[in-house]
């Protein structure tokens, strides 16, 4: 037996040295090279290619229902059984759910459907084939793209339909394709059978790296739909009604040609190797013989570190997408505006976004949202008021940046400046310039609060001095308690008293202010994943938001990925640095530190220059193209004005590359907690 211990790739002797297999939750093993089968409907072509295949050594071959080349497939299959050349065991087969057949009352149906195509007692591999369902007509495999009717799917009901398909002996396993994150997380939370496998588009430009770890974390295989892109994939997107789009040519890449030249081989079989080496099964399409071999002969070399490393960094990400699927969501940018999308908000798209904003029409077009549990909004941009404790500035500040467009106003009880906010938003509302729905505001519970008997008083405090009867975001403002005297707002550094803190019981008064409507959503602030985690496990409302310090310097990767998988907006304060940091710690008996002086970082200002932006706004928009909120502080007309323009520009990818290798990590904090331990 020869294996590759790193990648987990092990080659079973007892067939020929191309059968290689990875392994899958249950005890299953899938061969790590399969055949696609996506549009092979010709007939003659896709039986020639199938026995071509099957001489050659694939024992894994992918197809779908709506590939509408089953029977195809069944025919073949059956000879080569029929002839003793080949053992049902011995072969892997995958097929799919239809999307006419997400539907709890059909699962069963489309299964049997396939077996009969198939000529097959069971599959090894059932998947859902999309988690979007559309309403089915009798004989019908794909409704024509102008009478395309979506329906509600419920995920959960039609994976339990998808466990008896299990139990019945149907099919040996199951999993699903094109989902999310999200998606399959929530079937995993109440799955009896968990998912074994995700199969979704993935390629040196589309490495789609979460989704990839997060399934690998959670024990699901990863099966690479496309490894070579996909050639075709226009001729499909006419064929429904999309445009066709510019392809990105993988095929003749360079730096995949310098490594191809380097070890003898093709740019084709450099580009699969990469994704097993990554412990991903790859199924390319080719109806070819030279290709059907060229694309199974590739457990003879390996790729080095230093190969490895040239291919990560040719990730382009969601522009380098063919399908019409992304993040378990249709693509607006090609698929039919009229079926799935609202294509009045198309314009306000931004790209890199995962949870694309949304323009929101009643005010001007700087006004984005990025999606919160429970149906809120979020406004992309906030006006942070932190050490805004001038009266008079920070009024003027406020009606300035209600005038210009802002509507997420982030306080909290410890800046001291609740009750300014509170009667320049008065005035406003009374007014009837501004409805109190059209404003988001959060503020925070501060630590002489974090204890299970202040809570409530600490948010009556706060909508006392907001003149507010809810927020919309109440925030721990740290994971720190510490004793309270009444009337003290922030004792001397060298008068703080620790108090021990119960997490899960101040969590528990934290719902009951949702539950009294004092509040819309609840969350954290500079907690870290273990802390979060923890409330998690036990809460009964999720944390909505995490606010913590990101900037270009600090970008948090492992923080800000957990709150994405796990649903919890990230906003990030001291987004541009802090300069007025030191005031703030030598107010509270600290001594002053030297500051990151991002602002005039060389790199930022090269794409600055480039986009004829500023540093600052190019920092922004760093931030919210990795999806995270941004409350930027400022007193000042100008400063107010260019933070919030940042909707009219993107950064792309050589962009996003050079200022994610802006990172220094710890050393660039603003706020140290370490004098707090836990």
């Amino acid at each position: 037996m020869c294996q590759y211990n790193v990648y987990q790739i092990v080659c079973d002797e007892s067939t020929m040295a191309a059968k290689i297999f990875m392994d899958m939750r249950g005890g299953l093993r899938m061969p790590a090279i399969g055949l696609g089968t996506w549009q092979a409907t010709d007939e003659p072509q896709l039986e020639s290619a199938l026995n071509t295949a099957l001489e050659v050594g694939y024992r894994h071959i992918d197809t779908a229902f709506v590939y509408q080349n089953e029977s195809v497939i069944g025919r073949v299959l059956k000879r080569w059984f029929s002839s003793n050349r080949l053992k049902r065991e011995e072969l892997f087969i995958t097929t799919k759910l239809p999307m006419i057949g997400v539907h709890q009352d059909r699962v069963e149906t489309f299964m049997e459907k396939s077996l009969e195509n198939l000529q097959l007692k069971y599959v090894d591999l059932y998947l859902i084939h999309f988690p979007v369902g559309v309403k089915y007509v009798e004989g019908q495999i794909r409704p024509p793209i102008d009478d395309v009717q979506t329906e509600n799917s419920d995920h959960l009901a039609i994976w339990k339909k998808m466990e008896e398909q299990v139990d019945a002996g149907r099919t040996r396993t199951i999993g699903v394709s094109n989902f999310s994150v999200r998606q399959i997380d929530r079937i995993m939370k109440a799955a009896r059978i968990k998912p074994a496998c995700l199969q979704a588009e993935l390629h040196v430009y589309l490495q789609q790296r979460d989704l990839v770890q997060y399934c690998q974390q959670n024990g699901l295989l990863v099966v690479a739909y496309s490894p070579l892109g996909s050639p075709g994939y226009n001729k499909f997107a006419e064929m429904l009604g999309a445009t066709s789009k510019k392809l990105p040519d993988m095929l003749h890449d360079p730096v995949i040609k310098k490594i191809a030249d380097k070890y003898k081989k093709t740019n084709a079989q450099v580009m699969l190797r990469y994704l097993l080496q990554k412990h991903i099964v790859a199924i390319p399409k080719s109806v070819t013989p030279c290709r059907l071999k060229e694309n199974i002969d590739v457990f003879d070399f390996a790729l080095d570190d230093e190969d490895m490393k040239s291919m990560d960094d040719l990730n382009v990400g969601e522009d380098a997408h063919y399908e019409i699927i992304q993040n378990g969501h249709f693509q607006s940018e090609t698929f039919h505006p009229k079926i799935f999308i609202n294509n009045s908000s198309k314009k306000a798209a931004i790209k890199y976004l995962t949870f694309s904003p949304v323009r929101f029409r009643e005010t001007m077009a700087a006004k984005f949202f990025m999606d919160m549990p429970g149906g809120l909004k979020m406004p992309s941009v906030g006006l942070g008021t932190w050490q805004a404790t001038n009266e008079a500035e920070l009024q003027t500040a406020l009606n300035i940046a209600l005038d210009i467009g802002y509507r997420h106003i982030d306080t909290a009880f410890l800046y001291q400046n609740e009750g300014v906010i509170g009667r320049v938003l008065k005035h406003w509302i009374a007014s009837g310039k501004l409805k109190r729905e059209d404003v988001f505001v959060t503020t925070k519970l501060p630590m002489q609060g974090v204890n299970q008997d202040r809570v409530e008083m600490f948010m009556k405090k706060s909508l006392e001095n907001l003149q507010l009867e809810y927020v919309d975001l109440y925030l721990i403002h740290f994971p720190v308690g510490i004793k309270y005297k009444e009337g003290e707002c922030l004792p001397a550094f060298d008068e703080v008293q620790l108090e021990n803190t119960d997490h899960l019981a101040v969590w528990k008064k934290m719902e009951e202010q949702v539950d009294a409507g004092r509040t819309r959503a609840i969350g954290l602030s500079n907690f870290n994943v273990r802390q979060i985690e923890k409330i998690m496990r036990s809460a009964r409302i999720k944390p909505a938001c995490l606010q913590v310090e990101i900037h270009v310097y600090l970008p948090q990767r492992d923080l800000v990925q957990y709150c994405q998988r796990n649903g919890i907006v990230v906003v990030g304060y001291s987004p541009l640095g802090s300069p007025g940091h030191n005031k703030f710690i030598t107010k509270v008996g600290l001594p002053p530190m030297k500051l990151p002086d991002m602002l005039h970082d060389h790199v930022i200002k090269s794409i600055s220059d480039k986009h004829k932006k500023s540093p600052a706004q190019v920092m922004l928009r760093y931030l919210l193209q990795r999806n995270i909120v941004v409350i930027p502080k400022s007193i000042t007309s100008a400063r107010l004005t260019e933070n919030i323009d940042v909707f009219d520009f993107n950064l792309d990818v050589a962009d996003m590359r050079s200022l994610d290798n802006l990172e220094v990590g710890e050393e660039a904090r603003v706020l140290d907690f370490k004098m707090f331990k836990g």
